[in-house]
Order: C-alpha cells, then sequence, then structure tokens
C-alpha cells in the first residue's frame, strides 16, 4: 500500500504535531484495519507508534484518502447499514471534523481532538473513537435510557424492561412526527383546504459576520456582528412543495412572542394565493417565543377575524424537534463553511444561495407590538405549557374562539366546551417595538474592524462603511409618533373563497384525503 499521510495532532506532550501515515493493512474477520504510525523526534531519537484506523467490512480502505488531513475516524455504523451509504456518511463525517480541525491552531487542535475522539491507551496502540456528535439537546428520555443501559450489566430481563420501553417511546416519537408529516402533504395535496407551516430558530453565534473560512490567531477574538436567522418552511403544492423564508435580525428586539407572531404575519403576507381555511403550526416547544398565551391568543385572533376558520399548533416532544427546517439550516452553515461571508451583506447572499428552492432572505427592519397590544384582551390561563396540541376553532354558538387542547395527537380534545382564550377583541391599532442595539456592542465592533481589514477583500470594507453609515441608522429609527396600523393594514392577505374550497380531485386523491380527515377525528362511544 502506498505510504498516504494524514496530518493530526497527537495527545502526548511529547508528539505536539505528528504526521499519521499508512504503516500496514491486516484485514479482519469482522472489519478492516489500518494501522497507522504517529513518529515524532524527541531527545534526537525518532519513535514511531501505531493506531488502528477501522472501517466496516466492503468499506475500502483507501476510500479515506480522498478526505485530506482528516484525523482518524471509526465506522461505528451496524454491520446491516449499506457500506456505500456507511462510507458517504463517514467521509462527509471526516469532511466537517477536518474543517473544524483545521480552523485551530496548534494547541488547540490537540485539545480538539481529545474532546472529539476518545482514546483508550492499551499497550503501543492507540484506539481512537470518531463517533460523530449530536450539538443539539437530547431528548431526557432517552439519555436516561442510554445511562440506565449502561448500569444493565448482564441482567437479561432488565435489559430487555429497558429495551421495551424504548421502543415505545421511539414509536410514539414518530407518531408524532407522522402527524406533522400528514400536515405536510395535506398542505401539498390539497392547497385550497390546507396550509402547513413550519418556523425555527437557528443555533446562535453560527451566523456571526465577518465569518472567514480560515480562522487565525489574530482573528478569532476580535468581535463580530452578531445576527440570527429564523427559517420559515411553507409547504405548498409548487414544484418543490415548499417556499423557504429566511427572518435575519441583529437582536435589536428581544426573541420573544413579538418576534414569532410577526415572523408569522409576514409570513402569510408572503403567500401568492389566498389563505386556505386550515392552517397547521409546527413550532419549537420554547416557551418565551412559541408555547406562551401571546401566540395562542393569536392564533384565536386570526379564527375571529376570519382570516382561518381552523388553526392548529402542534409541538414536537422535547429532544426531538429538529425537522425538515433545521436541514435549511445545516445548508447555510456548509455554504458559510466553504464561501465565508465577510459582511452582512454577503451574509443574505450565503442564505439566498444555500437551498433549493432558494430562499428568500428577509431583514427584521420593525417589530410590531403584539404583545402588549393584546395583553387586556386575553385571559389567564395556566399549565399551557404541558400539552402538545393545541387547536383555535368557533364555538358552537358562533360568537366566540375557544382554545381545545390535549397532550399528544390520537387523544381526544378537552376540555368539551373549549377555553374562550380572548376576554374581548382589540379595536385599537399597533404600535411598533423601539430597536436597542445595546447586545451588539457595537463601539467594539467598530474598534476591531481596523484589525479585520488585512483578512477581507477591498469590496467588503467598503460594504462595512455602507452598513455604518446607512443601514445601521435606517435600522435604529424610531419615532414613537410614528402611524399605528389596524390588524387589517397589517394582514394584507386574504382568506379563499369558501366556494373555491371544494376543488375535483382523482379518485385515489379523495381517498386519502378520507384517510387523513378519519386520523383527526376521534371514535364516539356510546353504551
Amino acid at each position: 500500500m502506498n505510504e498516504d499521510s494524514l496530518i493530526c495532532a497527537d495527545s502526548s506532550s511529547e508528539n505536539r504535531s505528528g504526521i499519521w501515515s499508512v504503516s500496514s493493512h491486516e484485514p479482519s474477520s469482522s472489519s478492516d484495519i489500518l494501522f497507522l504510525s504517529s513518529s515524532s523526534c524527541g531527545d534526537g531519537e525518532k519513535t514511531t507508534r501505531t493506531s488502528p484506523f477501522i472501517f466496516l467490512d466492503a468499506t475500502p480502505p483507501s476510500s479515506i484518502h480522498c478526505v485530506n488531513d482528516a484525523p482518524p475516524i471509526i465506522c461505528s455504523t451496524p454491520k446491516t447499514c449499506c457500506p456505500k451509504q456507511c462510507l458517504q456518511q463517514h467521509l462527509e463525517q471526516a469532511a466537517d471534523i477536518n474543517s473544524s480541525f483545521q480552523r485551530r491552531n496548534q494547541c488547540d487542535q490537540t485539545q480538539f481532538l481529545l474532546d472529539m475522539f476518545h482514546v483508550t491507551k492499551g499497550g503501543s496502540t492507540h484506539l481512537v473513537n470518531g463517533e460523530k456528535t449530536n450539538l443539539f439537546s437530547k431528548c431526557d428520555l432517552c439519555t436516561k435510557y442510554t445511562e440506565e443501559r449502561a448500569k444493565g450489566g448482564r441482567d437479561k430481563k432488565s435489559i430487555e424492561d429497558l429495551r421495551a420501553k424504548y421502543d415505545k417511546h421511539l414509536e410514539h416519537v414518530q407518531k408524532e412526527r407522522g402527524v406533522y408529516y400528514n400536515h405536510r402533504h395535506k398542505a401539498r395535496n390539497n392547497p385550497n383546504k390546507y396550509l402547513t407551516i413550519i418556523i425555527d430558530g437557528m443555533d446562535q453565534s453560527k451566523t456571526n459576520v465577518p465569518f472567514v473560512c480560515q480562522r487565525t490567531k489574530s482573528t478569532q477574538n476580535l468581535w463580530r456582528l452578531q445576527s440570527h436567522i429564523t427559517g420559515v418552511l411553507i409547504h405548498t403544492d409548487s414544484s418543490w412543495g415548499k417556499q423557504v423564508l429566511a427572518f435575519v435580525d441583529l437582536y435589536q428586539y428581544p426573541h420573544d412572542s413579538n418576534l414569532t407572531i410577526n415572523i408569522l404575519i409576514r409570513t402569510l403576507n408572503e403567500l401568492e394565493k389566498p389563505l386556505p381555511p386550515v392552517l397547521y403550526l409546527q413550532l419549537d416547544n420554547c416557551f418565551r417565543e412559541n408555547k406562551n398565551k401571546f401566540v395562542m391568543a393569536f392564533c384565536a385572533l386570526l379564527v375571529k377575524f376570519k382570516f382561518f376558520s381552523k388553526v392548529r399548533i402542534n409541538f414536537l416532544p422535547v429532544g426531538h424537534t429538529h425537522e425538515d427546517v433545521d436541514q435549511f439550516f445545516s445548508r447555510i452553515s456548509e455554504g458559510l463553511r466553504k464561501n465565508g461571508a465577510e459582511t452582512f451583506y454577503e451574509l443574505q447572499s450565503v442564505i439566498t444561495k444555500s437551498f433549493t428552492p432558494n430562499p428568500k432572505a428577509i431583514l427584521v427592519e420593525h417589530l410590531l407590538d403584539v404583545k402588549n397590544w393584546m395583553i387586556p384582551h386575553i385571559q389567564e390561563i395556566h399549565g399551557h405549557t404541558e400539552p402538545h396540541c393545541f387547536r383555535f376553532t368557533q364555538s358552537h354558538c358562533g360568537e366566540n374562539i375557544v382554545m381545545h387542547y390535549r397532550q399528544w395527537s390520537g387523544q381526544a380534545w378537552i376540555p368539551e366546551t373549549g377555553i374562550q382564550i380572548l376576554t374581548s377583541i382589540p379595536i385599537n391599532n399597533l404600535q411598533f417595538c423601539e430597536p436597542s442595539f445595546e447586545k451588539l456592542d457595537l463601539p467594539r465592533l467598530q474598534q476591531d474592524l481596523p484589525k479585520w481589514r488585512d483578512w477581507l477583500k477591498p469590496h467588503s470594507n467598503i460594504e462595512w462603511q455602507e452598513f455604518f453609515s446607512i443601514e445601521l441608522p435606517r435600522l435604529s429609527h424610531f419615532n414613537q409618533n410614528e402611524q399605528s396600523l389596524s390588524i387589517q393594514d397589517i394582514l394584507i392577505c386574504r382568506p379563499l373563497d369558501p366556494n373555491m374550497v371544494q376543488t375535483e380531485h382523482t379518485e385515489a386523491n379523495l381517498l386519502l384525503f378520507e384517510m387523513f380527515e378519519a386520523e383527526e377525528s376521534q371514535p364516539h362511544v356510546s353504551s
């Protein structure tokens, strides 16, 4: 085998920067093993140690050489997986790890490997475990199962009981995901009756600019402009099946229910077609932004003002809330990793080119104070953070808007008469929120920008000057006496004509719609 080398940092103090090279290849009954030798010079004497580089059966050992300068990785995927898929997964994993690895200086590379890989020393060999880490918060039950499974020992009965409970939990999570998938398909197959929207926020700090592909020692501690992206997927009957929006803000407004409601209003206004009678909202469990009385009261107002006849909000189980919108976020991160974004304008450009269909990047310039507008008209509610499904419809008498809830999909809606969340209807106009850029620490950013100059393109320096002289003053503008707006002025979208709701479908589609309706209905039990 050819002597191909992989550069990585060694964890020992004697070998701070070693060269890993293929020294031998010994086939095994269960896996292919590459032995990598690490050479270093200490006290004028060259020393060599080996480390196994393990892949599954049928995985070409030389394939890892497609990823240059990647640290050693073990393929821990079960043998039942497709070897091609397994290899592709680990090549992508190696590329991601390598990118993070190369952005660090020599000392940080050593700590990076210690954090990313579990090292077990046995004799002269080092077993390097490169299992992919998940940066998302984990489900309490899944974490508890993993811990208890490790304590199970050889007690077969205990292991079987734990596994049965865990399988039941995963089956429950998959069922809840299936409800969202059904809502998604309903909106795509019958857009004149259903509209499905999922809203979620991207992880913080990933979109701060300037974002340079290669971090250096002189730039890693420099201040950057903080920004935040809220992604929205609107499921439609278009060729791609969805419309993608990215709302970008600079933390000039609190990330609370005001932001969520304003994004929902803007999303509805972006629709090219009239609104169908049913809205399905898929949100994250964050009570500060989504799972609160203000978002619920606004959904009730949408029904009261006859924008929709029914609004449903669904929340996935905590720790399992990451869905198709997170794929959009991962593509943005990948675009930044490959191309960088030296200015705020380049960040918006990366967003629009990162996904298919091309997203529309929308800058959050103004925010309506919907919370204070609704506070005098909302019924105080308690315990609303526990259920995961909410429904807003007109009461039987047709005068009031009532809310029903249930813990999980498939259960009966309670209470039978519903909860009247609105005590009255707001008739006054909405005011605007006052922006605040204190969190950005703009003086520090202006102080550090000259230090960025050597690492930015000439046009990027010009764009930063335009940002501070034009864009920032425009975003900071706030006039307390500025004209207020009514809800009818804000929501320019209009509901669909009821006569157009019933459309012609094929026999197969009609059967599918009946199945969806049957899923939502509850069995009637009588004596």
